[in-house]
């Protein structure tokens, strides 16, 4: 699994991360948990929105992924200021790692310099931040930006290492994930695999950064989800702060 990256808007992840690992759970829970506070007076307590975040992972036939970030939009409310917005990223699939660190690909040009800075960096966790010279303040136009990282062996590649690995765990798939923390208008999560790999993607909704599925906020998003014969597409409109919303996939015999 590993979970790539936050604005301090989203953190998203692929386990089990930039991929996640977890078990499929085919029926509902009998006592649906009650829904999110919806969009209002708590959005404005963050002093900022973004139209969109996106999550795209290209798998390659070693179980490594090249991951992109994105966040087009972001927008601070008038009189709030921001020197930075930190990140996190983290591997928890047995025998991954973080290839390289983040590095941030494109951004809007605001006048003012924007650049990543590691914070904290292990084999398996990183916490970074994109730092604004001058600060990023609701003057500003919106601010789009995009970040890369490589992870190695984050994705078991056959039905039976699947199996053997999660064999205890109490979701017992890989998964591309992305926990929503901040208000964000919409979200795109892709999973691709090479071509040739029988595979078949499935989206999902966990609470929180829990591996407990929510029928309830899953049936609300659900149509967004597209599956192709390499992987999955998954877009949400207006996702839910404090839900963690994912791809999984599972391997033909």
């Amino acid at each position: 699994m590993t979970e790539t990256g936050v604005v301090a808007i989203v953190t998203s992840c692929i386990a089990g991360g930039a991929l996640i690992v977890g078990a499929y759970i085919k029926r509902p829970p009998k006592s649906v948990p009650a829904p999110p506070i919806p969009p209002g007076p708590i959005e404005q307590n963050f002093g900022f929105t973004a139209q969109e975040a996106y999550s795209r992972v290209e798998v390659d036939r070693e179980g490594g992924t090249k991951a992109i970030r994105g966040w087009k939009g972001i927008r601070l409310r008038q009189g709030t200021v921001m020197a930075q917005i930190p990140g996190r990223l983290w591997v928890d699939t047995p025998g991954g790692t973080i290839k390289s660190d983040p590095r941030l690909v494109t951004h809007t040009d605001l006048g003012k310099n924007i650049s990543l800075v590691i914070r904290k960096k292990t084999a398996t966790e990183c916490d970074y931040a994109v730092e604004i010279t001058g600060y990023l303040t609701g003057d500003d136009p919106s601010l789009d930006y995009e970040i890369e990282v490589n992870y190695s062996k984050v994705v078991l590649m056959t039905k039976n290492e699947v199996q053997a690995s999660y064999a205890s765990a109490s979701f017992k798939f890989d998964y591309h994930s992305f926990d929503v923390e901040y208000p964000i208008e919409s979200l795109d999560l892709e999973v691709i695999f090479p071509q040739g790999f029988a595979v078949t993607a499935y989206g999902g909704v966990f609470q929180g950064r829990t591996e407990n599925l929510d029928a309830q906020e899953f049936q609300r998003v659900q149509k967004g989800f597209t599956r192709n014969n390499r992987g999955g597409r998954f877009s949400i409109k207006k996702p839910a702060i404090g839900f963690r919303y994912f791809i999984y996939w599972s391997f033909s015999d």
